[in-house]
């Protein structure tokens, strides 16, 4: 799949004209634009590597992430599944709740370049076409994509 949706003619970000969308069987492998399979690439590389679910990956910000070196992304999440408070831990005990002032260390992922054979993998390929791609530097990383790609 990497290699099919890597080929010029399929990656290739197209403008956008207005009725040029046919119907047809001609159109069954031609499901995304190259703004659509760029978005989906980094979606699942991010999510199979950090073993987070994709409504977790959807969450990631601008701020999430932090360039540490050229080859290694700091992604800070303000969430886990362990830590679903933000890192506070609560104590329910009966009917009451016991609020504790204790932070919980949510650790981050650092994401590293692999090497050119694992290229489909590599989280920070992934992330760096897909930034470059939508242009987005601040707010939600993977935004809703629009019809027309």
């Amino acid at each position: 799949m990497y290699d099919f949706n890597h080929q010029p003619k399929v990656w290739k970000v197209k403008d956008y004209t207005p009725g040029s969308r046919k119907q047809g069987p001609s159109r069954l492998h031609e499901w995304g634009g190259g703004r659509t399979r760029c978005l989906l690439f980094a979606i699942y590389t991010i999510a199979l590597l950090c073993l987070l679910r994709f409504d977790k990956v959807l969450k990631i910000q601008a701020h999430d992430l932090e360039i540490i070196a050229e080859t290694c992304i700091k992604l800070t999440l303000p969430f886990r599944k362990t830590s679903q408070f933000g890192g506070q831990l609560f104590l329910f005990l009966s009917d009451n709740c016991i609020h504790k002032d204790l932070m919980l260390d949510i650790r981050p992922f650092y994401l590293h370049v692999l090497p050119e054979s694992e290229a489909h993998l590599c989280p920070i390929r992934a992330l760096a076409e897909w930034l470059s791609v939508s242009g987005i530097r601040t707010g939600y990383i993977f935004q809703k994509m629009a019809s027309g790609d």
